[in-house]
């Protein structure tokens, strides 16, 4: 859908929880995300995740200066949701899983493939880039992020930015052909598989 005045005064909306997928996508196309963080009263970076998690489409960046300069801007389209995508939010029980009744698990569905726009990066990469750099340097040269939930990347600082151009196209390439890439849930809990060093590996 293509929309250039769609937003309204983001001052006049009082924000209630739980927010379902519907109103979250209502409200993340009404406003920049920073307002909507502050009336959400929680960090940009928090509510990117719960962006991600209940599977709601949100702006690129400069989409607003776009708008603002009269220029035509995209707009996709609410997908329906999967069996694993959050249903509700509400801020004071954090991000946890919401049972979807239309999906049982097990059950096959047709799966909505989502188009890439030209140049963007997948949800779960936006911003990772300066969170990296900001993070601390190990004795192996390796960067070690101060946040936790971020993408599993062993990197150094000079192959950081080609690591994320891979690590994008392959994110994207699951998305288009069906499958969802996102964070495991934290009630999960998260084991990363240490990886055996080597100075000449066997074949």
């Amino acid at each position: 859908m293509i929309t250039n005045s769609d937003d309204f005064d983001s001052k006049s909306r009082n924000i209630t929880f739980p927010l379902d997928r519907e109103k979250l996508y209502e409200l993340a196309w009404s406003m920049p995300m920073t307002a909507l963080a502050k009336k959400c009263g929680v960090s940009s970076s928090y509510l990117a995740r719960v962006f991600t998690q209940m599977n709601v489409p949100r702006p690129e960046r400069g989409y607003w200066a776009k708008l603002a300069a009269g220029k035509k801007v995209m707009k996709p389209s609410l997908p329906k949701p999967g069996p694993e995508d959050l249903l509700l939010w509400n801020k004071s029980e954090g991000i946890t899983l919401s049972h979807n009744p239309k999906m049982k698990p097990g059950r096959t569905r047709s799966v909505e493939v989502p188009r890439r726009p030209k140049g963007s990066w997948h949800p779960l990469l936006r911003g990772t880039k300066d969170l990296f750099l900001k993070g601390k340097e190990t004795e192996n040269g390796y960067l070690r992020p101060n946040k936790r939930i971020l993408p599993d990347l062993l990197v150094s600082p000079d192959r950081l930015e080609s690591l994320l151009g891979l690590a994008n196209r392959l994110y994207w390439t699951f998305e288009v052909n069906g499958h969802r890439v996102v964070f495991l849930n934290k009630q999960f809990g998260f084991i990363k598989t240490n990886a055996e060093k080597k100075k000449h590996p066997e074949k």
